[in-house]
């Protein structure tokens, strides 16, 4: 787990192969479960979901006969994940729901609460608006209950899109402009550019169009730098918003704009009363 949250993922790979055949000439399948679903997790971050699939479903197998709820959960995330990138949503939010039902089931409140969020933004992705809102909502609240900053950076970001595609930008600006100022604070680098996006999304009183723009190529320059591309409906999102500022503005002022948002830091473009963090 910690050479794969440093990006070792040859190394993580290895220790991983050892550790199943250790598990399954031990006969642990409880164990040999845990480690499926790290190689998937593994094999996901490298953008392998033709490869983690499989794996993800021999584990789903194993926990199932064997009762084990907290792994099923964990594994039916990482399904929900591997179908949508597929481009099923829908079936993702099953997977979803169920990982949810099941961290309730052990009481397991961080859980709980990020398996909500997840589970939101499937609904998001498949068009059903109020059961994203009511769930991301609902992991905004025990997010601050926990006091979970970066639960409450990432719940704030989703409530936000919610509220953008029901056609509230006022509402959506100021998720979006919490979730942002939270990622800057804890360093969430890979959700400031997202947080970039909805604001732009958004918009903000008394600037143009052209700060919206600015944004765009910042979020974008930060995702290179990370090595990192947008999720699917968020790509979608940022792709009409372009055309929409480009339509507005011009396509040479749109340009210009945005070039000089892919030199500019999020400080620098970035400057709105965001609140404290809660």
């Amino acid at each position: 787990m910690l050479l794969q949250a440093t990006g070792a993922y040859p190394v993580a790979g290895d220790y991983c192969e050892e550790a199943l055949a250790i598990a399954r000439a031990a006969g642990d399948e409880k164990l040999a479960a845990a480690v499926l679903y790290q190689q998937a997790q593994l094999l996901l971050r490298q953008g392998q979901v033709a490869a983690a699939l499989p794996l993800i479903e021999t584990g789903l197998a194993l926990t199932r006969r064997l009762g084990e709820p907290r792994l099923t959960a964990n594994l039916l995330e990482a399904r929900t994940y591997a179908t949508y990138i597929e481009g099923d949503p829908a079936d993702a939010a099953r997977d979803a729901a169920e990982a949810v039902q099941l961290f309730r089931q052990v009481g397991d409140k961080f859980a709980v609460e990020a398996a909500l969020g997840t589970l939101g933004e499937m609904e998001l992705a498949a068009g059903d608006l109020d059961a994203a809102r009511r769930h991301q909502a609902e992991a905004l609240d025990i997010a601050r209950a926990l006091n979970d900053r970066d639960g409450i950076a990432y719940s704030a970001f989703y409530l936000g899109l919610a509220e953008y595609l029901d056609g509230s930008p006022d509402t959506a600006r100021t998720l979006f402009a919490e979730s942002f100022d939270l990622a800057r604070r804890m360093g969430i680098k890979p959700l400031i550019p997202y947080a970039m996006i909805g604001l732009a999304l958004a918009g903000h009183d008394g600037d143009g169009p052209g700060w919206s723009a600015r944004l765009h190529g910042a979020a974008d320059q930060a995702l290179a730098d990370l090595g990192h591309t947008l999720e699917p409906l968020e790509a979608r999102l940022a792709d009409l918003d372009r055309q929409r500022l480009r339509a507005a503005m011009g396509t040479e002022a749109f340009d210009d704009e945005y070039a000089a948002g892919r030199t500019q830091s999020p400080e620098q473009i970035v400057d709105l009363p965001l609140a404290e963090p809660g």
